[in-house]
């Protein structure tokens, strides 16, 4: 068992002043203060000082970082965008892709899939050469079901009207590790396209859209629960009457 300690702890609720947190195989076991529990014997006891512990971030968006795209070929792309995220209190990400040929995309999709199955076989949060890391956790497919009009950086000569077929042969080459859609639903198909990845446990994001009212409303009905990158390439609000 390891014993953490440092000067205060952050949960989503609450500070704790004079923290113990206990982790037994990985897991947290406990999270108390020292002034409720002393440390137990025979443990390996790590002090962070005047630190401040909190849970990691997560980030569900993220295209690349220090020099590299999730979606390069080859073994050296995500280690740097791991460490780098590690770095800044990132615990985990979703690897997100951008629009692109379809193989291109199939590809990539394998390769992260391949990146997370890994990491779920190694759940220590560390390479073999001892630097910490942030872990994948699941795929955010974003494009190529969005709007040409709000396309923003995606090429053009890439988007798709979606269909469900498409979808699972994206659902296929990821091995089911697509958590995160990104889909325009104003586009002919979306909401059948919605509903297929909602029913697969995946959470459904509306972007890259010039959805109006009623498509926005349709979208959510087949299954949609999320924005992505919300008032950011989708229709502005305004002022006019209707």
């Amino acid at each position: 068992m390891i014993a953490i300690t440092a000067t205060a702890l952050f949960t989503p609720l609450d500070r704790i002043e004079q923290p113990l947190l206990l982790v037994e195989d990985g897991i947290i076991a406990d999270v108390t203060s020292r002034a409720r529990r002393e440390v137990p014997k025979h443990c390996r006891a790590v002090d962070f000082g005047d630190g401040i512990l909190a849970p990691g971030f997560i980030d569900i968006h993220i295209h690349g970082g220090g020099g590299h795209d999730v979606m390069e070929a080859g073994a050296d792309a995500l280690p740097p965008v791991e460490r780098l995220l590690a770095a800044h209190g990132v615990s985990s990400y979703f690897p997100t892709t951008v629009t692109a040929p379809m193989d291109a995309t199939l590809s990539a999709l394998a390769r992260l899939a391949d990146a997370i199955e890994a990491a779920d076989r190694n759940q220590q949060g560390f390479d073999r050469s001892g630097n910490l890391r942030a872990r994948p956790l699941g795929i955010h497919l974003e494009g190529p079901f969005i709007s040409h009009s709000r396309r923003g950086v995606h090429p053009p000569e890439n988007l798709l009207t979606p269909s469900v077929a498409a979808f699972h042969r994206f659902w296929q080459a990821a091995r089911g590790h697509i958590r995160v859609l990104t889909i325009a639903p104003e586009l002919p198909g979306a909401v059948e396209v919605i509903a297929e990845a909602s029913a697969r446990g995946v959470c459904v994001s509306l972007g890259h859209s010039d959805a109006d009212l009623n498509a926005a409303r349709a979208g959510f009905a087949a299954g949609a629960r999320h924005a992505t990158h919300t008032f950011n390439a989708m229709r502005p609000l305004d002022h006019r009457d209707p």
